[in-house]
């Protein structure tokens, strides 16, 4: 029996496994998840990035169709557009969808590579998918990686209404296909009604429509999710405000072609 050197055996002995392939879209969940942070946003970034969605901020009343114009198959459902703040250090904007026949959740957050955003999908199955955005506003077009399979389009109209077009395909080199159109209608407001202007929820910088109070004083959120947020740490909360504003009161400063007032805040105290 020959035996090797223990010179030529020790390389192979220490030698790594190879690693095992990686299912289609692995890599982008595990970059979802925040395995890979680097040029992450800090937690006040990140919610500035993902301000452009405030104006969905809210609860929604939508009519899906299949065809647009088609009653057929058409249904109802609700859907609400709150903060996320599970993972404080991930500030995220979440859709959450109830009774509906295509979408249950779609939690959208900046991108952890610090460019674009990256969305996760929960489709009324429970089945999941990760989908990727470029920037955030009006309109926004979130697409699939890898081999995904559904492409969503949202559309805001007006700031009552806007529209979440699903579109999927059968392969990753296939043509999309519309799958539904779901229109919303915000809820418990006629579209006559102006929204415009009030005071901003210290949370999010978004129009504030939830009192909350602290410390004898009342200030103002936007949904759910930033009432939990601000109850969990209002010191922190109020504080990270104030920075705010005064950081947007030295840029305004700063700017005096802008010639803007700084906002006094959204605080009042409570009679």
């Amino acid at each position: 029996m020959n035996i090797l050197p223990l010179a030529v055996l020790l390389p192979t002995l220490l030698a790594e496994p190879p690693a095992e392939p990686v299912p289609a879209g692995q890599n982008a969940i595990s970059a979802e998840n925040g395995a890979s942070a680097a040029g992450a946003l800090s937690p006040e970034a990140a919610k500035l990035a993902l301000a452009p969605l405030n104006p969905y901020v809210g609860q929604w009343r939508g009519v899906g169709q299949v065809r647009r114009g088609s009653r057929q198959g058409a249904w109802s459902e609700t859907g609400e557009w709150i903060w996320d703040f599970s993972d404080p250090s991930r500030p995220a904007v979440r859709l959450q969808v109830e009774e509906g026949k295509e979408l249950s959740r779609l939690l959208v957050r900046p991108s952890p590579k610090g460019t674009g955003f990256v969305a996760t999908l929960t489709q009324a199955d429970g089945a999941t998918s990760i989908l990727t955005a470029a920037e955030l506003g009006d309109s926004v077009e979130f697409l699939p990686v890898d081999d995904g399979s559904d492409r969503l389009t949202l559309k805001r109209l007006n700031e009552k209404r806007f529209t979440l077009l699903i579109e999927r395909r059968s392969s990753p080199t296939g043509r999309f296909r519309r799958v539904a159109e779901v229109g919303y209608t915000r809820q418990g407001q006629r579209l006559a009604e102006s929204s415009l202007g009030g005071p901003e929820c210290v949370v999010s910088g978004g129009l504030g429509t939830v009192e909350v109070s602290h410390a004898g004083k009342t200030y103002y959120v936007c949904c759910t999710g930033c009432v939990a947020a601000f109850e969990a740490d209002p010191e922190g909360t109020l504080a990270d405000y104030r920075a705010r504003k005064a950081e947007e009161a030295a840029a305004a400063k700063a700017d005096a072609a802008k010639g803007e007032t700084p906002d006094e805040g959204p605080e009042r105290q409570q009679e």
